[in-house]
């Protein structure tokens, strides 16, 4: 089973997180517009991922950059 949380600014949505079995997925919905992109690709048009496992070392800081610069970005519809 997976759950999903998206986070949305006035005029779409700009960041998600899915919860999976092994490991969460932090999804930027712009993801190649930030700086350093996320690492991992997506089907989707401009989204990027950073997936977490457990015992991976976060770089929090990094995280909460890109979560800041998202928010600055126009959001997609979904």
């Amino acid at each position: 089973m997976e759950h999903t949380a998206l986070w949305k600014v006035f005029d779409g949505w700009i960041f998600s997180m899915y919860c999976y079995k092994r490991y969460v997925q932090l999804t930027f919905m712009r993801g190649t517009s930030l700086s350093p992109i996320p690492p991992t690709s997506s089907k989707t048009e401009g989204a990027r991922y950073l997936n977490i496992h457990e015992g991976c070392k976060l770089d929090e800081d990094q995280i909460e950059e890109w979560i800041r610069q998202a928010s600055r970005l126009p959001g997609v519809t979904l």
